[in-house]
């Protein structure tokens, strides 16, 4: 049993102390992002087809505007 303590003792003298940097933390939230890439993409896309739809009355051509007479 004394070997054991002898050993342990030797191998954290060859070890040293830790670094006080060495304790573990928890990652820091990124909060610029406000929805995550999926989300964006998806809200940007609608932001656009809305935008598309409500300037469809300015591409007006022969064709629609028989039908919408």
């Amino acid at each position: 049993m004394k070997w054991l303590c002898a050993i342990v003792a030797a191998l954290a003298f060859a070890i040293g102390p830790l670094p006080a940097g060495a304790q573990q933390t928890a990652p820091a939230v990124d909060t610029t992002e406000q929805f995550p890439p999926a989300w964006e993409k998806a809200l940007r896309a609608l932001g656009y087809d809305t935008l598309y739809l409500l300037t469809s009355p300015l591409r007006l051509t022969p064709e629609s505007a028989l039908a919408v007479g």
